[in-house]
C-alpha cells in the first residue's frame, strides 16, 4: 500500500525506536519522543511495537491512502479527521481506500503518532528508520516528510484484517472504529501544566542551596526555540556554588543541563551523546512522554523522587504495556 503526503504540516517525521548501541561512536539515538504513544499505536494495528510510524508535531499533516487500511493514532489530540468525521485516538480504525486523513491544530499535547498496519517501509540507516534532523539530506527517513512524498507500507497481517470485520462498528463514511479502546488510566499525564518527576543529576551538589530548592519549588516555561534535541526553559536561574570547568560527560534523553545563564535545558531524543554543562537532574523515563507532549509556552514543575522510585515506575509502565499487548493480541486472534 502507498500513502501519499498531501501536506506535511509543521513538522512530521518518521520515527521508530531509534539507533541503538551507537552512542559510543557519537551517533545520537533519536526515535519517537513519546515512546508510549508510538508503541501503543503500533500495538493497536497489530504491528511489532518497534515499527516505524509518523510523528506529527502540532498538526497540519494530510495524507491519502490508496488502499483499505488499518490505522491508530496515539498521543496528543491534533483534531484528526476524515472528511468532517472525527477520528478517535487510542482506538483501532479501519478506513477505506482513497480516504484522506487530516490533522488540525493541537488541542491537547504537542505530538500525535499515526501507525499504519504493516508499518512504514523506508530504508533503515544505522539500523533505524528514524529521522536524523541534524543531517542535511534529501532522503527519507533522514529528513522530515514533505508534500508529494509517497511512502510504502509492509503488508498487514491477513488474520488481523479478518478479525477487524467482527469487532468494528460503523462511524460514518470511510471510517469504522473498534468498539473498544485503551483505558485512560494507562495514559501519561498530558497537560498544559506538566508535573515531571526527576532524580538528582551528577552535579546536583555543585548548585547553590537556593538553586536546588528552586528546581522543585518554582515553575518553568517552555521556550519557543525548543526542538527534538532539547527543551529550553525559562524561570528562576539555577546557579553553581562556584565557577566550574567540566570535562564532557555522557548525557541521555531526560538529562537536565544548566548552561552558564542558569536556564535549564531538558535533553530529548535527538540530543548529543555527551556535554560539558553541569547536570542538575534527570527526568524519570516514565515521564519523558509528558515532556514530549508539552507545547511551547506551557509550564513545567519538577518533583524529586529517588532512583529506586524511578525504576519502580518504569517497571510498572513496562508491565502495563506488556499486559496491554497481550490484551490486544486476544482481540486480534
Amino acid at each position: 500500500m502507498n500513502i501519499e503526503v498531501i501536506r506535511a504540516g509543521w513538522l512530521t517525521t518518521i520515527q521508530d525506536a531509534g539507533r541503538k548501541g551507537l552512542m559510543c561512536d557519537g551517533i545520537t539515538r533519536g526515535g519517537a519522543l513519546d515512546g508510549f504513544a508510538w508503541r501503543v499505536a503500533n500495538l493497536l494495528v497489530g504491528n511489532a511495537e518497534t515499527c516505524a510510524a509518523f510523528e506529527i508535531t502540532l498538526g497540519g499533516f494530510v495524507v491519502k491512502f490508496d488502499d483499505d487500511s488499518l490505522i491508530a493514532i496515539g498521543g496528543g489530540d491534533l483534531e484528526a479527521k476524515i472528511g468532517d468525521k472525527h477520528v478517535p485516538r487510542w482506538r483501532r480504525i479501519y478506513i477505506k481506500r482513497e480516504s484522506v486523513l487530516s490533522f488540525g491544530r493541537a488541542q491537547l499535547g504537542a505530538r500525535a503518532y499515526l501507525a499504519v498496519g504493516g508499518g512504514l517501509s523506508v530504508e533503515k540507516i544505522f539500523g533505524s528508520r528514524s529521522a536524523m534532523l541534524q543531517i542535511e539530506s534529501d532522503d527519507l527517513p533522514l529528513r522530515p516528510v514533505r508534500a508529494g512524498d509517497v511512502i510504502k507500507t509492509d503488508a498487514m497481517n491477513a488474520c488481523l484484517r479478518e478479525a477487524c470485520s467482527s469487532e468494528i462498528v460503523s462511524s460514518g463514511k470511510g471510517i469504522r472504529a473498534a468498539k473498544w479502546s485503551i483505558s485512560s488510566t494507562l495514559f501519561p499525564a498530558y497537560s498544559e501544566y506538566s508535573t515531571v518527576r526527576v532524580i538528582r543529576g551528577g552535579e546536583y551538589q555543585n548548585f547553590t542551596p537556593a538553586s536546588r530548592a528552586s528546581l522543585t519549588t518554582e515553575s518553568f516555561r517552555v521556550c519557543s526555540n525548543s526542538n527534538r534535541t532539547g527543551y529550553r526553559l525559562e524561570g528562576a536561574p539555577l546557579k553553581l556554588n562556584a565557577p566550574r570547568e567540566m570535562l564532557s560527560e555522557v548525557v541521555m534523553p531526560g538529562t537536565i543541563q544548566i548552561p552558564p545563564d542558569g536556564a535549564p535545558i531538558i535533553l530529548l531524543a535527538d540530543c548529543q551523546t555527551h556535554g560539558g554543562y553541569p547536570r542538575i537532574a534527570h527526568v524519570a523515563t516514565v515521564d519523558l512522554p509528558v515532556i514530549a507532549q508539552t507545547k511551547s509556552g506551557a509550564s513545567v514543575r519538577f518533583i524529586e523522587i529517588s532512583l529506586a522510585e524511578a525504576q519502580r515506575l518504569n517497571f510498572q509502565r513496562e508491565r502495563d504495556l506488556s499486559l496491554l499487548k497481550h490484551a490486544i493480541s486476544f482481540r486480534s486472534d
